[in-house]
């Protein structure tokens, strides 16, 4: 498989997530991010917190890039959850070198 060049904000957002580091994770948005997910919309930094604890530490979720292009990134992902593993769409807005838009959908 060819290597996926992901940029910074993005790559650091996988290996946080990866790793089940959650304040590593949290370092990759912007104090203003805008998160949307599982028919949710978080838009505070104490909801993106809860959203991360709660949907991506405690589930161990682990994302497996498979392609990147125009702010979307598609990648297989798991967690310790019934009914994995799934494919998103992983919608980004980037700032700077970070995250201040994103969106997952089932792909």
């Amino acid at each position: 498989m060819n290597a996926i060049t992901l940029p910074k904000p993005v790559g650091d957002f996988v290996d946080a997530i990866n790793a089940h580091d959650l304040e590593a994770v949290l370092a990759t948005f912007t104090a203003d991010a805008i998160v949307g997910d599982d028919g949710h919309t978080h838009t505070d930094p104490a909801a993106v917190r809860a959203w991360v604890t709660n949907d991506l530490i405690a589930a161990k979720v682990v994302i497996t890039p498979t392609s990147y292009e125009n702010g979307r990134m598609i990648a297989d992902s798991d967690a310790e959850v019934p009914g994995g593993p799934w494919v998103f769409a992983y919608d980004f807005v980037l700032t700077g070198d970070l995250i201040s838009g994103l969106t997952i959908a089932l792909a």
